[in-house]
């Protein structure tokens, strides 16, 4: 298993970690039956680096070799499980830069995978994660895609013909400059391995993962929008029994992680959204709804014109609703969030969070699935269908940063589509025209009628 990764804060409970590092890269068919392996190079490069870093720290040969490197071609099942099964513990994610890299679906695929880690480890802690150590194969004749371009090449050597020429040149025309390199970075690999691993992760199916590449564009896409809404209780509308140390004066400062976690949701979220390449728009629950239907009053000093056009004619991006499942005993709350699902805007998402840390809304998770399912039919069953069932429910920060690449990708892809289209989105509900100001929603105190809820027992 190697050595133990860094201490820090408590974390919540995950599979053990695996390998060192997992090598990615594009296989090279093979050209002649009788051939060399073509593949050969790289294989070599992996064994050399293995044994780079036992002799660095032999702890890492405790369970196995070091890396883990796809040595075969194969497909089925229990192939990309056990793909998965790597990607999901390995501590550092190396991909093999060259030409034919960034063409391989599969490849995007790891990547993406790998990607939703470093997700979950922002999501707990709120500090980007940096353990994707790219090493240059072969010289790039273009620009990299958005995620790629992201991350730096790490400064192995100080002369500069391994930037310039690549790993593949090195391994056989200048040996010492090879090996140069791959001490280098077995020393990184042991640093990063130890101090920056993210958290192991669930094992899901490569096939259910969204590749980030080929079809990702290079880095020259413009700024990207993602409105996102919080709807949710404050402390001062919570029904009777209903705990209150997942809230505060306002709903954007909900918790739901409380007590793993003592940062809002909200921040967290923006936080991931602008890991993801997104500017983050807030909007209240109220004003989203307003927006939906048109009803935006130009603001004073304004202009009423812009204001006038209805911003949803023109949407600027997707959109997430980050759902208290306790908003189905607010009526005007439930009532907004009904009206919403009915408007069936797929390019925004709706995500009802049942965290493990709560309790009471596990306790009443079955009754109030049911009231949900009621309000908010084609959110609840769009979810279902479109979601895995490893993070579907949500129920922890690093489950949260499992999930939302994949959710907001979708979002973003049914957003294109629509804004492409020359027609309006289909079953889209009539916005009716007039401008008023949204109602204020009404506070429940102790003492007031609301639906009954059961409290601690």
């Amino acid at each position: 298993m190697g050595p133990p990764p860094r201490s820090g804060g408590a974390q919540e409970q995950s599979p053990v970690f695996g390998p060192c590092f997992f090598l990615s890269y594009a296989h090279t068919p093979r050209l002649f039956d009788d051939g060399d392996d073509p593949d050969g190079w790289v294989k070599q490069f992996y064994r050399d680096l293995c044994m780079e870093l036992v002799h660095f720290d032999q702890r890492w040969h405790e369970y196995g070799p070091p890396g883990f490197m796809d040595d075969a071609m194969q497909n089925g099942t229990l192939w990309r499980r056990h793909l998965s099964e790597r990607l999901a513990s390995c501590r550092v994610f190396v991909p093999l830069y060259s030409r034919a890299y960034f063409r391989k679906e599969f490849c995007g695929r790891e990547w993406a995978l790998f990607r939703e880690r470093q997700m979950a480890h922002l999501a707990q802690t709120g500090v980007p994660n940096e353990a994707i150590v790219p090493v240059l194969w072969q010289p790039l004749p273009g620009e990299l895609p958005a995620t790629a371009a992201e991350v730096q090449l790490a400064p192995l050597v100080d002369n500069t013909r391994y930037l310039e020429r690549g790993l593949f040149e090195l391994i056989r025309l200048d040996k010492r400059a090879y090996l140069e390199v791959v001490i280098r970075l077995a020393e990184h690999l042991d640093s990063v391995a130890r101090e920056g691993a993210p958290p192991p992760g669930p094992v899901v199916d490569l096939s259910d993962v969204s590749p980030l590449f080929p079809q990702q564009q290079a880095n020259v896409t413009p700024t990207r929008r993602l409105h996102i809404t919080v709807a949710a209780l404050d402390s001062l509308s919570l029904p009777p029994s209903r705990e209150s140390g997942f809230y505060g004066r306002l709903p954007d400062e909900w918790n739901p992680y409380h007590p793993a976690s003592d940062v809002p949701l909200l921040p967290r979220t923006e936080d991931l959204a602008r890991e993801l390449g997104y500017t983050p728009v807030i909007n209240s629950l109220d004003r989203a709804h307003a927006e939906a239907l048109g009803r935006i009053e130009a603001e004073p000093g304004g202009d009423s014109q812009a204001e006038a056009d209805d911003p949803m004619d023109n949407p600027d991006g997707p959109g997430i609703i980050l759902i208290d499942p306790w908003m189905a005993y607010d009526p005007v709350g439930a009532a907004r969030i009904a009206e919403l699902d009915r408007l069936r805007r797929p390019w925004v998402r709706a995500m009802v969070l049942w965290s493990r840390s709560d309790t009471q809304t596990l306790e009443h998770a079955a009754m109030l699935r049911a009231k949900l399912q009621l309000t908010m039919p084609r959110g609840m069953d769009s979810w279902r269908r479109t979601t895995r069932s490893a993070t579907r429910d949500l129920g922890s920060l690093a489950e949260l940063g499992h999930a939302l690449p994949s959710v907001v990708e979708f979002a973003w892809n049914t957003f294109v589509k629509a804004s492409r289209s020359d027609l309006p989105p289909r079953n889209v509900m009539p916005r009716p025209r007039l401008r008023i100001s949204p109602p204020q929603r009404p506070r429940l105190h102790p003492g007031t009628s609301a639906p009954p809820v059961g409290g601690n027992s």
